[in-house]
């Protein structure tokens, strides 16, 4: 498919003989603005030849990507000699689709309006186009803010421009994004919030042992954001997960050692906590024992031992629940 012209080179003949000529004047050709015209200003008195090389379809659609992206509002003035330049071009307002935003180093008494542009090289439309230019007071870092409807309100430059000091930014909680850098180096000033406390500290629980259901740590509190416990493998390195707000217990733990994690998660104005570890040693559960009737089977089903399971060191109770008068009791160990 054939485009617009690149360019055209007149390739000059004589008229009598149609050998080159020596000294040709120069041929003004003029496109129009559309480039589908050409014109001769002055027809010379010799034949010509025109040679033609055409856009391809690529090179194309680039030209119309890059007048796309020419197109827009820009902050010209003083600093720029009053020519848009794409380092000064604005770009929509995040936070408000109805403005336009650029944030750069102006000095002061920098002078400045902003344009609308097809093409990124003349300006269509001047803002404000009755008002004067915007006249900076001081030397300073600003986001320029524009609304080409000239609803910005009272404080705002004729109603369509308005300078705030400093970088606009937006926050994910996690990451700060720099909506536009300006065409200067940047320092920022950053303020942390306080580490979280704990108004209590907590302790490893004592006495823990192995098939029960007991709190590892004893409880903590804190005024400062939640706490959050987890079992971690060593003393030195927290866990990257399985952090809960609640303490973690010995149900499903074996006996040994245990490094148990807790930090403070702070509120909306404290950081979180470094993460802290406490060792907890959970015991063995004690052998399980059991005491057994021996009746010759005479009334076993009547005789109930509390605890039903037994362990070295308890108390046992044997209590007889059947119509016999019991004469004695003799105990020993079971084969």
């Amino acid at each position: 498919m054939k485009h617009r012209f690149l360019y055209i080179m007149a390739l000059l003949l004589t008229l009598a003989t149609g050998a080159w000529a020596q000294d040709p004047d120069p041929i003004d050709l003029t496109p129009s603005a559309d480039g589908t015209v050409w014109t001769l200003s002055t027809m010379p008195e010799y034949d010509v030849e025109l040679e033609v090389t055409y856009y391809t379809d690529e090179e194309v659609a680039e030209m119309a990507e890059m007048a796309e992206m020419a197109k827009g509002y820009y902050l010209v003035g003083n600093m720029n000699s009053w020519t848009p330049t794409p380092q000064y071009k604005l770009s929509e307002n995040p936070g408000n689709a109805a403005e336009q935003m650029i944030t750069l180093c102006l000095e002061a008494g920098a002078e400045f309006k902003i344009i609308y542009s097809e093409n990124g090289t003349a300006a269509q439309t001047w803002f404000p186009g009755d008002g004067g230019n915007y006249t900076v007071q001081d030397a300073v870092l600003y986001t320029v803010y524009f609304r080409s409807d000239y609803q910005g309100g009272s404080d705002w430059h004729y109603g369509c421009i308005y300078l705030s000091e400093g970088v606009y930014f937006t926050a994910d909680g996690e990451a700060w994004t720099l909506a536009q850098m300006p065409p200067c180096d940047v320092e920022l000033d950053v303020e942390y919030f306080a580490d979280a406390t704990l108004a209590t500290l907590p302790a490893a629980a004592e006495g823990v042992v192995e098939g029960t259901d007991a709190d590892l740590l004893t409880p903590d509190t804190s005024n400062d954001g939640t706490l959050v416990y987890a079992i971690g493998q060593s003393s030195t390195e927290a866990p990257a997960s399985g952090w809960s707000e609640t303490i973690p217990t010995t149900e499903g733990l074996e006996a040994g050692t245990y490094y148990v994690w807790y930090k403070v998660v702070g509120d909306a104005e404290h950081s979180d906590s470094e993460p802290q570890s406490i060792e907890v040693t959970v015991a063995e559960a004690p052998a399980r024992l059991a005491v057994t009737i021996d009746d010759a089977g005479k009334d076993t089903d009547n005789w109930q031992a509390t605890p039903a399971e037994q362990q070295a060191g308890q108390t046992v109770t044997l209590k007889y629940n059947g119509k016999k008068k019991v004469k004695s009791i003799t105990i020993e160990a079971a084969q």
